[in-house]
């Protein structure tokens, strides 16, 4: 679930796909089941930007912290897993309210003000590699 707003009103069903969807993948796979998890930069704060992995996070909404938390819980259970960390996925996917190049045109063809950040610099994702006992 990737609706920030979405979310920080409906934190039990943030929570629900967030986290719990993650426990149920685990749960579900093979201790050498390799999972590669999409997770946000919102796990930080936004007051230091140009992140890395080895940097703290501090999520300030609900989406990052149900993101965050998923992500701990598959670092803990499972014996391999990729978490990639990103801002936003540039795609086309003419039947999803989740893209954000949809969400863009979208805007412009019913003339709504699209309001993004000024000077807000896209970086590439931050990987991070989990091995239980590395």
């Amino acid at each position: 679930m990737t609706n920030v707003d979405f979310c920080e009103q409906n934190k039990s069903k943030s929570h629900e796909v967030n986290v719990d969807g993650i426990k149920n993948i685990i749960s579900c796979s093979k201790k050498s089941t390799k999972i590669i998890h999409i997770s946000t930069d919102y796990v930080f704060d936004g007051a230091k930007g140009q992140y890395s992995e080895e940097d703290a996070t501090n999520p300030i909404n609900e989406y990052g912290r149900t993101k965050l938390e998923g992500e701990q819980f598959l670092a803990k259970n499972s014996n391999d897993s990729l978490i990639i960390r990103t801002n936003v996925l540039y795609d086309y996917a003419s039947n999803s309210n989740a893209s954000f190049l949809n969400w863009i045109v979208n805007s412009l063809n019913n003339e709504k003000v699209i309001k993004l950040a000024i000077g807000l610099t896209l970086l590439p994702p931050i990987l991070i590699k989990y091995s239980i006992g590395s």
